[in-house]
Order: C-alpha cells, then structure tokens, then sequence
C-alpha cells in the first residue's frame, strides 16, 4: 500500500520534476556516467555453477513493462538521501505491513547509489531489488501453473528450457510423466531472501564495476568476449561477467541457474521436500547448498547467511508484487 503523499512531499516531488525537465532540455544523461570502483576479481566464482550460453534468458519473454517512475532514475541525482525514498515511492516498513510491493522495475543502478551512506545504500538496493525478484518468481509461477496442464510438445519445451535432458536413450526417461517429475521440483519460485542476499554480495549492493557496466548483479559467467565484461583478474583467462540488457534479466537468469543446473539439485530436492511438508524454503535453508556457487565454498554459504540474518531479509519472503502505483 502506498501512503498519501504530504504537501511537503508533493514539494518535493514537484521539484523533482521541474529537475528532470530541465535536464531534458539540457540534454544531460546522469545515468550514463559510471562511478569508477574497484573491480572484483571473479576468482568467487567456480565455473561449474557459473553462466553459459545455454542458460541464457529468453529475449521474447514478457519480461515486467518499465515505468516512467523507473526511468525517472536516469535523470534523478540522488545527491540527498531523501531522494531515495521518494524515488521509488514506498518504505521498506510500510511493505512489511501491507505485503505488497510496487511493480516498479528499475532498469539498471543508479549511478549515484555509491554515494549514499552504507544504510542509505542497502535500504536504496533492495526497493530496488523487491520488485525484479517478485516479478522473476511470477513468471516461474506461471510456468509452473503451465506445467499442471502442458502436453506431451510444452513438456519439452519446458524441458528444454530448464536443462533436462530428452536426447537420452533411456525411454524411461523420455516419457511424459518422469519429465513432468522432474520439472516439478525445477520449476519452484526461489526465496526472496536468498535472492537478494546474492545479488548483495555478488555486486557490492549494487556498486560494482559489472553491476554499472553489465546489470550483472549475480556475477554469472560467460565464455565469449562479447557476451559479458573482463575482469581485471580471474581464474580462468577466457572467462567473462556475463552482460545483460536490464537487471531484470539478470535477475531471471540467476533463477533460472539454480533452477537448472546440476550444481544445484540438492538445493532442489530439499526444497522440493520441504514443500511437500508443508514449509516454504527460506534462505538459510537453501544456503548450505550453494557452496558450488563460489570457489570459497563454506566459506561463502556462511557469508550468504550472515547476510540474510544481519539485514533480516527473510522477512521479506512472503512479499507479493503489487501495481505500480
């Protein structure tokens, strides 16, 4: 639910306005300029559970329509803090109450949110954040809804889609009701809280080189020059941060990653037997299967729940999108 703005407020919002007017006419565009920051390294990563072309995002999926109130970020310079918060038009507080969240999708990071204090920033990164992970766990939901229904030709295409394999000679294999069990537990929504943790660590709360770049929140990994951006220093000479048009499709192919990869059937099959219970997974249940996602290991499952608890994302896990307004 959005509160009613007060007469300070729409003073505030009218001077922001007359702002983006202006910069219009001066043909400004703050949004190109990138804040220089130091790059990460990529040796996290291992190359097993990172990107590949055959996990790449479908270009003609619906992807959630921008809003003018999301393209507003090009133009806005959050030189106040305050500025935050009215820029996306809710409070965290407030979400928690009312459940719902504003379908506001931000194409890519401001560049000014690494100039905003530590709070300032994480409270900025994950109103930004809410909506593109709800709106990927839409469209996996309406997959799933999909699935109940599909025949024998969506069965494939889904099995296609999320890396099961059909060109095996087991006929076992091949028959409409294992691959309907097996997209069952592929298929699933991903915790919010786990989500955001990873888009948190992996791009700095949004301030690294590939998230300004490349809209690479997860750090996932490409083999082609022209596929992603360079480190200035990773394990593997060939490798690449995998680019993406929009952080929405870096949001929905870090989902699909989990989902299909190999690295992560455990994480799959315990969330697939948690449902079955009854319990809905939350971040630190799925973190210790992630140990895959970076070369650290432990090391980083131990981080992902550190940061879940610290920031207490996990009460963001039963959050729905909501409209725009």
């Amino acid at each position: 639910m959005v509160m009613a703005e007060t007469p300070k407020q729409n003073t505030v919002t009218n001077t922001i306005i007359l702002l983006i007017l202006a910069c219009a006419i001066a043909g400004l565009y703050i949004g190109a300029n990138i804040v220089a920051h130091p790059d990460f390294s990529g040796k996290g990563h291992s190359y097993k559970a990172g990107y590949d072309s055959a996990n790449s995002v479908d270009k003609k999926a619906n992807l959630p329509k921008i809003t003018p109130d999301a393209a507003a970020d090009i133009a806005i310079p959050l030189k106040r803090p305050q500025l935050a918060s009215i820029w996306l038009n809710y409070n965290l507080p407030q979400i928690q109450e009312s459940i719902a969240v504003p379908a506001i999708f931000t194409p890519r990071m401001p560049a000014e949110i690494g100039d905003l204090t530590v709070q300032e920033r994480k409270q900025l990164f994950v109103r930004i954040m809410l909506p593109l992970i709800l709106a990927a766990n839409d469209k996996i939901a309406a997959e799933r809804t999909m699935l109940a229904k599909a025949d024998t030709t969506q069965l494939l295409a889904l099995a296609k889609s999320y890396r099961v394999k059909t060109d095996t000679q087991d006929s076992e294999t091949m028959r409409p009701e294992m691959l309907r069990t097996e997209l069952d537990k592929r298929i699933r929504p991903l915790p919010v809280s786990l989500a955001l943790a990873q888009a948190a660590i992996e791009s700095g709360w949004g301030t690294s080189r590939f998230t300004k770049e490349a809209n690479a929140l997860y750090g996932q990994w490409a083999w082609r020059a022209e596929d992603g951006v360079k480190p200035l220093e990773a394990s593997n000479s060939r490798a690449v941060i995998r680019k993406f048009d929009t952080l929405q499709e870096s949001v929905h192919s870090y989902m699909k990653n989990l989902n299909s990869h190999y690295a992560y059937e455990a994480l799959r099959d315990v969330r697939a037997q948690l449902a079955q219970q009854g319990r809905t997974a939350d971040g630190f249940d799925l973190a210790p299967y992630l140990s895959n996602y970076a070369e650290t290991g432990a090391e980083y499952v131990e981080t992902i729940r550190n940061v879940i608890g610290r920031n207490n994302f996990t009460n963001f896990d039963n959050l729905r999108l909501g409209t725009s307004g």
